[in-house]
C-alpha cells in the first residue's frame, strides 16, 4: 500500500467505492497543509486524511499537529495512513498528533466513543452531530492514539416553564435577521472571549465565523437566537437549531442547543442559566418538545447547567484523541 500527499502535486487517483474525496475547495478554505491518501494495489484510494501543523492547537504545552478529514475503508489502509500521517507531523516539528480535528475545534472534530451510554438502542444522530463508522476509534487506538478530552450530548423533554430572571443590568434583544452580519460579528467577538479557555482553543477569523454561522441562519428561527446585552455590549448568547435529521425522518419535535456562551466577566451571575431557560421557553412556544444539549465538554459550565435544566440523560459520548510523537 502506498501513501501520497496529493497537495504536493501528485496525479489524481480514483476512490474506491464507499469512500468520497474531500473537495479541493474545502482543503483550500480550511488551510490544510497536507492531504494524504493511501492507495490499494489497484491504485484506488482506500483511506485519506488532512494535516495541519503551523496553526494547530498545542498539546501539553508543546507543538502539535491536527489530523482530520479522516476516512478509511479497512483496518490495513487505516494503519498505513495513520503511520505515515504521524511520521509527517514528526518531520514538521510536532510533538503530538491530535484528532480527528479538521485543523481547528471550530470545525468538525471528535469521535463518537459510546453510542448508547445507558444501554439499549442508540438514539439516532442529530443535526450537526459528528458521525462515522464505528471502527474508526479502534483504528486510531491500534495506531497508538488514546482519548485526551471527553465530551457528551444530553437530551430531555421540554415543559411549560417561566424564563428565569436575568442578572441586574442585562437585557435581551432580538436577533437582527434582516441584517445579520452585525450580530454575527458581535457573536464572533463574544465567542473568542467566552471559549478562550476551552481545551485546544485556537482563534477563528471573523470571515470564517460569519460564513459558518451565516450558513445556518436559513434554518434557524430568529426566536432561537437569544442575545443578552449589558450597556449595549453583547455578553451572552444561546443559539438553537431544529433537528433537521429528525425532520428528514418525519418528526419535528427536537431542537438542538448548539451554542451557549457567556462573557468571562458575567460568569457566576446566573446569566448562563437564565439564557438556557429563555431558550427552552422560546423553543417550547415554537412547538418543540425535546432538547438536545450538544457536544459539551465534561468539565464545562454548560454541561453542569444542562444537568440542572433537566436535560440530564446522556445520549452520546465522544473523545478527542492524541498520540505522542
Amino acid at each position: 500500500m502506498t501513501v501520497l500527499d496529493v497537495l504536493a502535486g501528485s496525479e489524481a487517483h480514483p476512490y474506491a467505492p464507499g469512500l468520497a474525496a474531500v473537495p479541493a475547495e474545502t482543503l483550500a478554505a480550511q488551510g490544510a497543509e497536507a492531504h494524504l491518501v493511501a492507495l490499494g494495489g489497484d491504485g484506488a484510494v482506500r483511506a485519506r486524511c488532512s494535516l495541519w501543523w503551523t496553526h494547530a492547537p498545542r498539546h501539553a504545552g508543546a507543538p502539535a499537529g491536527a489530523l482530520g478529514h479522516y476516512a478509511a475503508l479497512d483496518d490495513e489502509a487505516a494503519a498505513v495512513l495513520l503511520g505515515e500521517a504521524c511520521a509527517r507531523l514528526r518531520v514538521e516539528g510536532c510533538h503530538a498528533a491530535l484528532g480527528p480535528l479538521d485543523g481547528s475545534t471550530w470545525r468538525p472534530y471528535r469521535f463518537v466513543t459510546e453510542r448508547a451510554p445507558k444501554g439499549g438502542a442508540a438514539a439516532p444522530p442529530f443535526f450537526l452531530e459528528p458521525d462515522h463508522p464505528a471502527a474508526y476509534p479502534a483504528q486510531w487506538a491500534r495506531a497508538g492514539f488514546a482519548p485526551t478530552e471527553h465530551y457528551h450530548s444530553a437530551a430531555g423533554l421540554l415543559a411549560p416553564a417561566e424564563a428565569l430572571p436575568l442578572p441586574e443590568g442585562v437585557a435581551l434583544r432580538p436577533f437582527d435577521a434582516a441584517c445579520p452580519d452585525g450580530d454575527l460579528r458581535a457573536l464572533h467577538a463574544l465567542a473568542l472571549r467566552a471559549f478562550a479557555q476551552n481545551p485546544y482553543f485556537t482563534p477563528i477569523s471573523e470571515v470564517e465565523f460569519v460564513a459558518m454561522y451565516g450558513a445556518l441562519l436559513p434554518v434557524v428561527p430568529p426566536e432561537l437566537v437569544v442575545l443578552a446585552e449589558r450597556g449595549g455590549a453583547l455578553v451572552g448568547v444561546a443559539l438553537g437549531v431544529p433537528d433537521l435529521l429528525e425532520r428528514a425522518r418525519g418528526g419535528a419535535e427536537t431542537f438542538v442547543l448548539k451554542t451557549l456562551a457567556v462573557a468571562p466577566e458575567e460568569e457566576g451571575r446566573g446569566l448562563g442559566r437564565a439564557l438556557l431557560a429563555h431558550a427552552h421557553a422560546r423553543a417550547y412556544g415554537l412547538g418543540f418538545r425535546r432538547v438536545v444539549h450538544a457536544l459539551m465538554h465534561g468539565e464545562n459550565r454548560s454541561a453542569r447547567l444542562s444537568t440542572r435544566a433537566g436535560a440530564a440523560s446522556v445520549i452520546r459520548r465522544y473523545a478527542l484523541f492524541a498520540r505522542a510523537l
